[in-house]
């Protein structure tokens, strides 16, 4: 039968819960935040720089964004905060705040302004379903390596994650592109189309029957 929780009980896990995230807070989130800063402040020859764009996380940004491109990321900032994320999935939204000006004490408005300027709807939308559905966050994966047991079946499962993040993402972004923006329909939205079927055949789909649950006879003439 269902108790009523207790009022202890409930601030046990409270506090249990907002102790678990000031630590993060204060340990993954301020550190990549710190790291963020730095490589976006200095250039590859360690001298502070002016622009944003002649900074090492500039140049690393730029070699990764063709992987996120096809999501509609191809900014650099977005490709950088896709994969700060997997430290932690708040340092998403630091990452981009700290991109956007907060180290140059810029206000709110234009820290939202600088964000929105990166993304359409859509791709914003696509962001987050990436964010959503790929691993967590380090110490996730790095659970996932120590109760799978096997490297393997962890290589398996944690890409499993990728590609489902990366796929939803990409059939949001795209069909969501055709739909609902009047983009022209061409390759991305055939392959979105093709993985929803691809998808919908896989959960549809009967389960193959089991050995124990073949008749004998079937068994006999097999």
């Amino acid at each position: 039968a269902y108790h009523f929780p207790s009022m202890k009980g409930v601030l046990i896990h409270m506090w249990e819960r907002a102790r678990g995230f000031i630590i993060k807070a204060g340990t993954i989130i301020f550190a990549v935040c710190v790291i963020i800063w730095f490589f976006s402040s200095f250039g590859a020859d360690l001298e502070m720089v002016d622009d944003i764009e002649d900074s090492m996380l500039a140049a690393f940004g730029h070699a990764i964004a063709w992987i996120f491109a096809p999501l509609g990321l191809g900014d650099w900032k977005g490709a950088v905060a896709v994969i700060s994320a997997e430290m932690a999935k708040e340092n998403a939204m630091s990452t981009l705040a700290v991109l956007n000006g907060v180290a140059a004490e810029a206000e709110d408005e234009e820290i939202m302004a600088g964000i929105a300027n990166m993304f359409t709807p859509i791709a914003a939308f696509s962001f987050m379903i990436l964010n959503l559905f790929d691993p967590p966050c380090v110490v996730a994966i790095a659970t996932t390596i120590r109760e799978m047991g096997e490297k393997k079946w962890a290589a398996l499962a944690i890409g499993f994650q990728v590609m489902l993040g990366y796929g939803m993402a990409f059939v949001a972004y795209h069909l969501g592109s055709w739909l609902f923006y009047d983009a022209a329909f061409g390759l991305g939205q055939g392959i979105a189309i093709v993985i929803c079927l691809l998808a919908l055949y896989f959960i549809c789909r009967p389960m193959p029957k089991t050995k124990d649950e073949i008749p004998e006879g079937a068994q006999a003439k097999a």
